[in-house]
């Protein structure tokens, strides 16, 4: 199922090599692989704050309920 999760603050991220997402994540669409204690996202788009796309590599990432806003499932 595909989702896009709005984040109550932007994520967090080292500004480096390393950085794991591109800074100023406001929101992140991608196929749910889990939703235990949050939702576990593989990312296919990264968005900011105005919902302009950012360039950043394909990522799983596990958000917390405590980060999350709320989650647009969409259709199938």
């Amino acid at each position: 199922m595909m989702v896009t999760a709005f984040l109550r603050t932007p994520l967090f991220t080292f500004s480096s090599a390393e950085a794991h997402a591109p800074e100023g994540v406001a929101a992140v669409v991608g196929q749910v692989v889990s939703e235990q204690g949050g939702v576990t996202l593989r990312v296919t788009r990264w968005l900011d704050g105005r919902g302009r796309e950012l360039v950043g590599p394909s990522r799983t990432l596990f958000l917390p309920a405590s980060k999350l806003d709320h989650v647009w499932h969409h259709e199938v």
